[in-house]
């Protein structure tokens, strides 16, 4: 945790199904990206619920129409609202909506979306700040009813686990902090921006060309008309 914030959003995922991660995004490194693919296992279908996996740590989800909306959070919840972090999926399912059609979220492969962890990360960042943010109705459904939102204990879940590969309780660990990671984030959008320019130029470029061509091709034909023209002349 940093900034004296009550705790952390460490990692997020959105995952069609089980198995397929379109995208992820996180200010930190460990081994909580494989815990956290194993712990889609034990999503409910069409719920919303969290899964705490130890003293300090705990997986908030949101599964609807075969798409999980997936964070993990770490810190003191004493004080804090298991709607702030609902809120935050609901706006980072609202954001994916609209930058992606039904057709290329079902038909995408593995990391396929994984341009969108850019925007999900303005997302986290507003949430880690405005602690005690809430969604209005963010725990409703569509008929404004409350939602039950499920509760339960990663060693329950273990205990009545009956299907897929057998998993053992796994020590969660975060190794590296916000900052190194934003580092390497600017880097990248320094790169791409570089490349956007040198593309752009590279287009510009073959537009000059195409336009002298045509600007010859133009004259060529204005020099064979006027000698057709001088022929039939004389």
């Amino acid at each position: 945790m940093s900034g004296g914030r009550p705790f952390s959003i460490i990692y997020n995922l959105i995952s069609r199904g089980p198995k397929t991660i379109l995208c992820d995004f996180s200010h930190y490194t460990g081994n909580f990206q494989q815990i956290s693919i194993k712990i889609l296992e034990f999503v409910k279908k069409g719920r919303k619920g969290k899964i705490n996996y130890d003293d300090k740590s705990i997986f908030y989800y949101e599964e609807k129409s075969d798409i999980i909306y997936l964070t993990l959070v770490q810190g003191d919840f004493s004080n804090i609202k298991d709607e702030h972090f609902f809120s935050l999926l609901i706006d980072i399912q609202n954001s994916f909506k609209e930058r992606y059609t039904l057709r290329e979220i079902f038909q995408s492969y593995a990391y396929q979306l994984k341009d969108f962890s850019r925007l999900i990360q303005p997302i986290v960042n507003f949430y880690e700040e405005k602690v005690n943010y809430v969604k209005q109705g963010c725990l409703n459904n569509e008929d404004n009813q409350r939602v039950e939102i499920l509760n339960e204990n990663i060693d329950d879940l273990l205990k009545a686990q009956s299907s897929g590969t057998p998993w053992t309780f796994v020590e969660l660990n975060v190794n590296k902090i916000q900052k190194n990671i934003n580092i390497e984030i600017n880097s990248e959008e320094k790169i791409e921006s570089e490349m956007s320019v040198k593309f752009q130029r590279i287009k510009e470029k073959k537009q000059r060309k195409r336009k002298n061509k045509y600007i010859l091709l133009g004259i060529f034909l204005i020099l064979v008309i006027i000698i057709i023209i001088l022929c039939i002349k004389l």
